[in-house]
């Protein structure tokens, strides 16, 4: 008998701008792991971070703002 393998995806993110997202939240939702977004922010890169308490958090909008400068400054091809 055939086995199946069911991938998770993160539900969708809220569109609320304000909403604050932890990193794991944030990884899931643009698929990029935990320590890539660990590594960019110790870098300075990235989508803004800051923190609360001892728990690091992304903006939803900023998280908006940075994924539209990544489309604009490494989009090729295509037609709009």
């Amino acid at each position: 008998m055939p086995t199946t393998t069911t991938r998770r995806t993160a539900a969708p993110v809220a569109a609320d701008p304000d909403q604050l997202l932890g990193t794991v939240e944030l990884s899931q939702w643009i698929g990029v792991p935990e320590g890539t977004l660990r590594n960019w922010r110790s870098k300075g890169c990235g989508p803004a971070s800051f923190k609360v308490g001892n728990r690091t958090v992304y903006r939803r909008r900023a998280v908006d703002a940075w994924l539209a400068s990544q489309e604009m400054s490494t989009k090729r091809g295509g037609v709009e």
